[in-house]
């Protein structure tokens, strides 16, 4: 079966882990611990609050138009992890690239 369309929308919920953090000593030491470890420079991971699209998104998107297919389409739109303050056009945007592959 050959795929026409695939979406893919970015969301985490890191609220489990967030609140395991703030009620339980134990786990928030472990967690802190391993997080030092393979944090940079001690390890491989740099952390960051942003994704830059030069790091996220264009890799992808430049892999896709070696495909040749003419209708990739990259939408961003600036929120968190929650969606909460774009939730409506996610919505319309989801429901019109729906109706186009009918």
């Amino acid at each position: 079966m050959k795929h026409k369309q695939i979406a893919t929308i970015g969301n985490v919920d890191l609220s489990v882990i967030g609140s395991q953090i703030k009620t339980d000593s134990v786990f928030r030491t472990s967690f802190i611990q391993f997080q030092k470890k393979g944090e940079y420079p001690a390890g491989p991971i740099k952390m960051n609050t942003e994704a830059p699209i030069e790091d996220h998104i264009l890799p992808l998107f430049r892999i896709l138009n070696k495909t040749n297919k003419k209708n990739i389409k990259i939408i961003l739109l600036d929120t968190d992890h929650s969606f909460s303050n774009v939730s409506n056009n996610l919505n319309q945007t989801l429901e019109s690239w729906i109706k186009q592959s009918n």
